[in-house]
């Protein structure tokens, strides 16, 4: 009897349709218990990643304001204009002149900023470059804003970043810079 049931079960290899049916089953149960609750960590992982994004362009940013800005920021809306004694194809951000825009300025820090082709944000929408100028006409203040998960810009779930403020998620605040909101430039 023993040595019937050893050959019995030394024959049997791999597994019943019901054996199978109970581990699909288990799997799903898991998964559709599992997949609601790893959701927001995407959502959030892109926040994450804009934020990153933007504190890069920040650096580059601040970098050329001290190094060839002569204290002012980049300009938005001509992406042909190098500034005043500026090479007209420059290479590096220290061959920038003051009065440099955004596109050329973060694309010699390698951020591709160009309309047509530039970064975009993880929802695949464009960052938005904005302007602030004193009365002497010289850019004073900038705000970056990705319109974050809801694509829509002006609500609270937007990503931002400005001269005044380090990059994080929320309502982009009224006064983002002293002076008077200029120029626009989308980076895609």
């Amino acid at each position: 009897m023993v040595k019937r049931l050893k050959r019995v079960l030394r024959n049997q290899k791999g597994f019943t349709l019901v054996e199978l049916i109970v581990v699909v089953i288990i799997l799903a149960i898991l998964a559709a218990i599992m997949v609601p609750k790893l959701l927001p960590y995407t959502q959030q992982a892109r926040v994450s990643q804009t934020e990153g994004n933007l504190a890069t362009m920040k650096s580059i940013i601040e970098a050329y304001c001290v190094s060839n800005g002569q204290g002012h920021y980049p300009i938005a809306g001509n992406p042909t204009n190098a500034g005043a004694g500026a090479p007209s194809n420059p290479t590096s951000i220290t061959q920038l002149g003051p009065g440099a825009d955004i596109a050329m300025v973060l694309q010699t820090g390698g951020v591709q900023w160009k309309p047509g082709g530039g970064i975009t944000d993880p929802w695949g929408m464009p960052y938005v470059y904005t302007t602030y100028w004193d009365s002497a006409n010289n850019v004073i203040g900038y705000s970056i804003v990705s319109a974050g998960p809801n694509k829509t810009p002006g609500d609270t779930d937007d990503v931002f970043m400005s001269s005044n403020y380090s990059p994080q998620q929320g309502k982009v605040p009224t006064n983002v810079a002293d002076g008077t909101a200029g120029a626009t430039e989308n980076s895609n």
